[in-house]
């Protein structure tokens, strides 16, 4: 699965970088305005949370496997 490791060689800083944004949409939610809902598929860190069939069509894995994913690639956790 594609991902932007290559661009940066650096997947540490991208599973940082996933984290803040993950962070974010979970301390400042947006308001469940349909226009948002709409679009959220857009969103690198979607705040509206889908589970079961929605979960189907996500373009993404959810953000903690990412994150692990780039941990893995760079052969240790992200420090916490």
């Amino acid at each position: 699965m594609p991902s932007g490791r290559p661009w940066t060689g650096d997947p540490l800083a991208l599973a940082s970088a996933l984290r803040k944004l993950e962070l974010g949409t979970q301390r400042a939610p947006l308001p469940r305005d349909q226009r948002l809902v709409n679009t959220s598929h857009l969103m690198t860190a979607n705040p509206f949370r889908g589970g079961g069939v929605q979960r189907l069509f996500a373009s993404h894995p959810p953000m903690p496997q990412r994150i692990a994913r780039l941990e893995g690639m760079a052969g240790r956790p992200l420090g916490r």
